[in-house]
């Protein structure tokens, strides 16, 4: 599993260094100002550190190497670790953000040294800046290097990738940045215009957006969990490598399936040619496997159930 500890872990360690350093400007901020918007982000950092050091674990985990009880290994650890960071996504920052917010336009609070806060808010773009741009990284030398994507478009290369590390850091990063956005434009207006509920407001909308996006993460990383098969285009590349191979007439059937973010398992029921001799028919396929695994590297076992019309094998069978 080193491929994914090479991919997911390095983004993990930079979104943590941010988010520590992150949540120790805004919660001194906040206790300064009181700013319902700068509470919810100063909980967003706190829950992204948090995040983080589960996803690490995840990563851990799943670099053990396959026993007698786990044959595949332990790489669906990372979606089970993803799976935990999305719940406490929703639980943590999404409820918490959005109480507060509402207590904020129902008390009329007012937002103190607002100035204090604004120059927080800057801080914190500079550093989740820095943040993105490494999980962009990652994410763009994952679908080069694993998927076969060429491109320097990130949300391109977020369909494509299979590692909820990578993905589930970079959605962090680009909504933490979206995050910090909104609640430094509310609170320039609400210096300008001294209009202290709009603050409230961003909170909640801070809290809002978090929340359906940490319900999408759980729903993918849930989809894995229970035996979520490879992508269309990555089983047809499977099948066209067995169909080109002499003696194999045709595929008829593949079943794929993730076991980590970076492997996947593949059993192919295939049609081979009855004339075709035995000793030949287990080098045939052992070739087909080797040649599978060489051109997908995700492909961590295959499996390859020859079957045949019996009524015309060879009389040398």
């Amino acid at each position: 599993m080193a491929t994914e500890i090479q991919f997911g872990s390095r983004p993990v360690k930079i979104a943590f260094a941010a988010n520590i350093l992150g949540f120790i400007i805004k919660a001194v901020s906040t206790h300064i100002t009181g700013s319902a918007a700068l509470f919810s982000e100063t909980l967003h950092s706190l829950a992204d550190a948090m995040n983080s050091v589960f996803l690490l674990i995840g990563l851990y985990l799943a670099s053990r190497p396959a026993d007698r009880t786990h044959p595949f290994g332990y790489g669906k650890e990372v979606y089970f670790w993803a799976f935990v960071a999305a719940v406490f996504m929703l639980g943590v920052i999404s409820v918490s953000s959005i109480y507060r917010g509402f207590d904020q336009i129902t008390h009329d609070q007012s937002v103190d040294t607002i100035e204090v806060a604004i120059v927080a808010l800057v801080a914190s773009v500079c550093l989740e800046v820095v943040s993105v741009s490494f999980a962009v990284q990652g994410l763009l030398r994952y679908a080069n290097r694993l998927s076969g994507l060429k491109t320097k478009n990130p949300f391109k290369a977020f369909r494509k990738v299979h590692d909820p590390t990578l993905k589930l850091v970079f959605v962090e990063d680009t909504v933490a940045l979206s995050g910090v956005a909104i609640a430094l434009g509310f609170l320039v207006v609400v210096h300008q215009t001294d209009i202290h509920v709009l603050d409230g407001y961003a909170s909640i909308i801070i809290g809002v957006v978090l929340g359906v996006l940490a319900v999408i993460l759980a729903m993918e990383n849930r989809e894995k969990l229970i035996g979520a098969a490879a992508d269309e285009g990555t089983e047809r590349k499977i099948a066209d490598i067995a169909r080109a191979a002499p003696g194999i007439k045709d595929v008829l059937s593949i079943k794929t399936m993730f076991m980590g973010s970076n492997r996947i398992i593949v059993h192919l029921l295939v049609e081979f040619d009855p004339e075709l001799r035995l000793e030949r028919l287990d080098d045939l396929l052992q070739n087909v496997e080797k040649r599978i695994k060489r051109e997908i590297p995700t492909v961590l076992d295959c499996f390859i159930e020859p079957v045949a019309d019996m009524d015309e094998i060879h009389d040398e069978y």
